[in-house]
C-alpha cells in the first residue's frame, strides 16, 4: 500500500491524526486552490477550486468511499471569496453533488461596489452559489462574514477536536480610498477592465487558521498586497488587525498562490512561518525570498499543490509530516 492509499484508508478512522490535502489542478489551469482537512472522520473545505476541476470533488469522493460509502459524506465549507479558481468548482460539483451534505458554510461579506465596475466576482458568483445551496443543499446553515470595520470579530468552530478561526477582511474596498489605492496606486489611474473589482474582491478575503496538537495551519486567501511603497494595502492591515493571532504558523498560504504578490514577502516573513505554501505553476514568492531575504534562503520550506497534491498530517502528539503525491 503506498504512502497516499493509505492516508485515505485512514482518514476513516478516529486515531486522533488531522489530515490536510492541498489539491492539485490540471497543468493547463495556472492557479486553483481548494483545500481538505479531515480529523476523526469529519471534513473541511476551505475554497473549491477553478471552474471545470473535479479534483477537490474527486478528492472528497474518495474520502467518502472510506468515511461514509453507502451515504452522505458531511462537511464543512469555507470560502474565503467569490473568484471563479476558489468558487467555481464548488458551484459545478460538489453543492449538487448529492452524494455530499453541506452542514455550515461560512460565505465572505459582500462588497458594495457599484454596477459600472466589471467582472465583479462576488455579483457573478454569489447567486448562482445560494441557488445551488437552495436547490441542493437545503439543510445547509449558512453564515456571512462580515468586514472587521463593520464590527465583525472572528469567528469559530471545533472539527472534532481542532479549533478553527475565520478572520475577516479589514474593510470594504470599494469605499473611497480603496478605489483610489487601486486605480491611483496599483494603476497609476488607468487600470484595465474590471481590475478594479477584481482588486476588491480580493481584498474581501477571509483567512483561516486551524489549529490542533500545538500546530497551525494559516490560509490567506487571495489579500491584496502589490506595492511595497503603500503601507496600508489589505494585506498590509490584514496583519495589523491578526498577526498576533496567527503568528509563527506551521505553515502559511502565500496570498494569491504565491504569484503576483511579491511584496508580500517582508509580511510573510514577519509572521516567523515554518513552511510555505504556494499553489500556481507560475510562482514567484520562493524566488523573491531567495533573491530580497538571502539569509531565509532554503530555510523555510515552500510546498507547491499546482500540480500534484501536498499531503500532510498532524498527530495528536504534535509530529508534522509531509507527502508530497
Amino acid at each position: 500500500m503506498t504512502d497516499n492509499q493509505k492516508f485515505y484508508k485512514d482518514a476513516a478512522t478516529s486515531d486522533g491524526v488531522l489530515r490536510a490535502i492541498f489539491v492539485s489542478h490540471p497543468e493547463k489551469i495556472n492557479k486553483s486552490d481548494a483545500f481538505i482537512f479531515v480529523l476523526n472522520r469529519r471534513v473541511l473545505l476551505y475554497d473549491a477550486g477553478m471552474a471545470g476541476c473535479t479534483d477537490a470533488r474527486d478528492r472528497l469522493l474518495r474520502l467518502r468511499e472510506t468515511i461514509n460509502p453507502n451515504g452522505r459524506l458531511r462537511l464543512t465549507w469555507v470560502l474565503s471569496h467569490f473568484h471563479i479558481d476558489h468558487v467555481a468548482a464548488a458551484i459545478e460539483g460538489i453543492v449538487p453533488d448529492e452524494r455530499f451534505e453541506l452542514e455550515e458554510v461560512y460565505l465572505p461579506p459582500e462588497s458594495k461596489l457599484s454596477e459600472e465596475y466589471e467582472s465583479n466576482g462576488d455579483r457573478k458568483y454569489r447567486a448562482p452559489l445560494d441557488a445551488a445551496m437552495k436547490a441542493h443543499q437545503k439543510g445547509a446553515k449558512i453564515h456571512n462574514v462580515g468586514f472587521l470595520a463593520g464590527g465583525a470579530l472572528r469567528e469559530h468552530f471545533e472539527l472534532a477536536g481542532a479549533k478553527v478561526s475565520l478572520y475577516p477582511p479589514d474593510r470594504d474596498w470599494s469605499d473611497p480610498h480603496g478605489i483610489d489605492t487601486i486605480v491611483n496606486g496599483y494603476f497609476h489611474g488607468n487600470p484595465g477592465p474590471g481590475k478594479v473589482a477584481t482588486c476588491v474582491v480580493n481584498a474581501s478575503s477571509v483567512w483561516m487558521k486551524i489549529s490542533y496538537a500545538g500546530r497551525k495551519i494559516v490560509l490567506t486567501g487571495d489579500s491584496m498586497k502589490r506595492e511595497a511603497s503603500i503601507t496600508d494595502e489589505n494585506f498590509d492591515n490584514m496583519l495589523v488587525a491578526w498577526s498576533k493571532k496567527i503568528s509563527s504558523p506551521d505553515l502559511l498560504k502565500w496570498p494569491h498562490h504565491g504569484m503576483a504578490r511579491d511584496n508580500a514577502a517582508e509580511g510573510v516573513l514577519s509572521l516567523n512561518p515554518s513552511h510555505i505554501l504556494v499553489s500556481t505553476q507560475i510562482q514567484t514568492a520562493e524566488q523573491v525570498v531567495a533573491a530580497r531575504f538571502p539569509e531565509k534562503a532554503g530555510k523555510i520550506p515552500f510546498h507547491n499543490c499546482a500540480l500534484s497534491d501536498v499531503l500532510l498530517t498532524i498527530g495528536p502528539n504534535g509530529i508534522m509530516t509531509f507527502y508530497e503525491d
